[in-house]
């Protein structure tokens, strides 16, 4: 697909806060679950903080390697209280769902 028709970043952060919000708006991989599991996460937590997602907390997309046909969204997000989380979002090119969350852990977090 062509760069020009690949969603620009703020519609494509929109759509994962659309999606967090749906029921089947994303599938999580093992490695985000197990990050969940370290910071006593469940899916619903990390669905809430992707859905409050600032557009400043998006710090680099690309075309995501493993994932033909989507782009990967990096973020570094900054609760109130906690430790910043890292998470990474594999996104189709359109901003239909589902998403895939691909990592979520401490930011900093060698794994």
């Amino acid at each position: 697909m062509p760069m020009s028709d690949r969603l620009d970043r703020q519609k494509a952060l929109a759509a994962i806060r659309r999606l967090a919000a749906e029921e089947d708006g994303f599938v999580v991989e093992r490695n985000a679950r197990r990050g969940m599991e370290r910071l006593d996460h469940d899916v619903e937590d990390a669905m809430n903080f992707l859905e409050q997602l600032a557009d400043d907390e998006c710090f680099r997309d690309e075309p995501a390697t493993y994932y033909p046909g989507k782009q990967m969204y990096y973020f570094i997000m900054c609760p109130v209280d906690e430790v910043d989380l890292y998470a990474k979002v594999a996104l189709a090119f359109d901003g239909t769902g589902p998403a895939i969350l691909v990592s979520y852990k401490p930011d900093g977090s060698p794994e």
